[in-house]
């Protein structure tokens, strides 16, 4: 069943889109948007605008000297985006209570302008909020995970893509992964409920050479698909097209 914020936060989010939309798109003649997901949205419009996909793409990370001490788990995210919010409030209240009595996990969550209520909630054993840092390779470099619990908004997750060039394996949800080309199973875990979020970071902590082989294959994947400098050649070679 849906839950009610989340169907609330996505109709707020499609009547910008769609005000968006309405307000830009007879402007142009063409347009670049980052998935089929997007150009698929874009097919309801009455606007005849072409819609080309280019991919959102991250400055290729050299892979972390990691210094995994296998029980280290890592949120990236702004926590003034909503969905973020709700993210990390759900992995603190409904996961990690039954992750951390487990096993001795350390959760480190970066990222700028939680709000007071979900600083109260990670005062619980194990957990670190560190706000905004100057330099993520460090914490990527330590991180034995990353976890990606996305349960609304659109578009495509950067931090999954870097984290993945980082060559740190993953747990999301299947929203937090869309649009990415990343598979349950070849590339990271999977996993829509709390139940099966615990379950998958059971088996990635138990399986370091499984993370291995995940992470490498995530990072082969997005280094195809999502490499900066191959994505601006592209652009460049069109709007050159153009003129």
């Amino acid at each position: 069943m849906a839950r009610p914020d989340a169907a609330r936060w996505n109709l707020l989010e499609a009547t910008a889109y769609r005000r968006l939309l309405d307000d830009t798109l007879p402007l142009f003649n063409r347009i670049w948007v980052s998935s089929a997901i997007d150009v698929a949205s874009l097919a309801s419009s009455a606007s005849s605008v072409a819609a080309h996909i280019l991919p959102n793409s991250v400055i290729t990370a050299s892979r972390a000297n990691l210094c995994d001490d296998g029980r280290t788990l890592l949120f990236v995210g702004s926590l003034g985006y909503a969905p973020n919010q709700d993210a990390v409030s759900w992995f603190l209240s409904a996961i990690w209570p039954r992750l951390s009595k487990a096993r001795n996990l350390r959760l480190q969550i970066v990222g700028p302008n939680a709000p007071p209520e979900l600083q109260r909630r990670a005062r619980q054993r194990g957990v670190e909020m560190l706000g905004w840092v100057p330099v993520l390779a460090r914490y990527y470099a330590t991180a034995t995970l990353t976890i990606v619990p996305i349960r609304a908004g659109a578009g495509t997750r950067i931090k999954l893509i870097e984290s993945a060039f980082f060559g740190v394996p993953a747990v999301s949800t299947a929203v937090g992964a869309e649009g990415l080309g990343l598979r349950n199973g070849q590339h990271l875990w999977i996993a829509d409920t709390a139940k099966a979020f615990v379950k998958a970071v059971h088996d990635a902590l138990d399986r370091p050479a499984e993370r291995q082989r995940r992470a490498h294959a995530a990072r082969a994947q997005v280094t195809a698909a999502f490499d900066r400098e191959t994505t601006v050649r592209r652009l460049s070679r069109e709007f050159l097209a153009l003129l």
